[in-house]
């Protein structure tokens, strides 16, 4: 009888889950994809650039790549021309058009400084100019149409910035002068301008780091720990994210823990996803921050390579359990990493422990997001 009844029980459990998953599991694997921006290591398109190439686009079908500045043999951003002859060969590999990404805040954090000679102006001088008078908010308008615009011509449509963190003495953002002023509003009238700038030239940009990281400590580094943000002022910081919000299409959410969402950290918070959605709507891209490179992924704690990249795949599972739309996953030239991510969570779709219709909405957004960019011709 027992024997009996495991035996019907089992069969109950087998299709209970396949009655999950009512999308084709070929269908199902491609949403799944374009819910992951990740990066390429190499940068020369030889065979085994190539390879890679068609790996993580046609194999994966990943909904976008991430360029970087990494010198070297790996150097993804040595000159226009090579830029522009990449950016076509990732993207005629791709069934779906890519997200192809950069960030470009300016001063430190700017990779195409190299093209240009120089870096764009850092988020503090462009904030001291307003704040001096030197500049008004249309000089900071035009200024950000020519970088979106330089960005559009080298065919990139998604720039992760403008940064919208309060500078605060001491703290780690401020310390890297990738802070447009202490002055809430300050922040939100010059993000204004880059939002608006951005989307009339149709590049999307990605506003970060909710819920605000202003008060982090400049001894604390989101890429080898995960931070508690401890006496979180949510006024102040959700202040301009808030006030921007109607120009808003894609919001990039920081690895930290923030007490007032509760103990789990931001990129694997549901609750982070739901205030999110009350506050901005049903249509914004909600975006993690980095996974390998932060404390959730590779540099957790210790532990052999292995456990340590298991780590990467399981914070960007959690990650869409959680409900983000888009997991930022670098491979280090692991491209394995990707598919992993892909079956982790196509058998958790199965098993009905994440709804096919969270999928859905996102997929929907993705796609939504990229025609209104004209990444995906209408």
């Amino acid at each position: 009888m027992n024997r009996l009844l495991r035996w019907l029980l089992a069969i109950y459990w087998i299709f209970t889950a396949r009655a999950f998953a009512t999308i084709p599991n070929k269908k199902l694997e491609q949403m799944i994809g374009q819910m992951i921006i990740t990066d390429i290591y190499h940068s020369d398109i030889d065979v085994q650039s190539c390879e890679e190439y068609k790996f993580l686009v046609s194999g994966c079908r990943v909904g976008g790549i991430i360029l970087y500045n990494k010198g070297g043999k790996s150097n993804q951003i040595s000159s226009p021309e090579q830029v522009k002859r990449l950016i076509n060969k990732l993207q005629s590999y791709a069934s779906i058009p890519l997200f192809i990404a950069v960030d470009v805040e300016g001063g430190l954090v700017d990779r195409l400084k190299f093209l240009r000679g120089k870096p764009y102006l850092s988020a503090k001088e462009i904030g001291e100019k307003v704040e001096k008078g030197e500049w008004s908010l249309d000089d900071v308008y035009r200024y950000a149409v020519k970088q979106a615009k330089f960005l559009r011509s080298l065919g990139f449509n998604l720039n992760f910035a403008p940064v919208l963190d309060l500078a605060v003495d001491m703290g780690f953002m401020e310390s890297q002068q990738r802070c447009f002023s202490s002055d809430p509003s300050i922040v939100a009238e010059i993000a204004l301008q880059f939002l608006k700038a951005y989307k009339e030239q149709g590049v999307l940009a990605c506003v970060k780091h909710f819920p605000g990281i202003g008060q982090l400590s400049e001894a604390y580094d989101p890429h080898n720990c995960v931070p508690l943000i401890k006496n979180y002022d949510k006024d102040r910081n959700l202040f301009p994210f808030i006030a921007v919000r109607d120009l808003v299409d894609a919001i990039m959410c920081a690895n930290v823990i923030v007490p007032y969402f509760g103990k789990l950290a931001v990129p694997l918070n549901e609750n982070v996803v739901n205030f999110i959605r009350q506050q901005f709507g049903c249509n914004e891209l909600i975006i993690t921050d980095e996974l390998y490179t932060s404390g959730l992924g590779y540099y957790s704690s210790k532990g052999n390579k292995k456990e340590r990249l298991e780590r990467v795949v399981e914070a960007a599972y959690l990650a869409i359990l959680a409900g983000y739309d888009i997991v930022l996953v670098r491979t280090f030239n692991k491209p394995y990493i990707i598919k992993k991510i892909i079956q982790k969570v196509e058998k958790a779709v199965h098993e009905g422990i994440i709804s096919d219709s969270v999928i859905i909405e996102s997929y929907n957004r993705i796609i939504r997001i990229k025609r209104q960019y004209c990444i995906i011709n209408k």
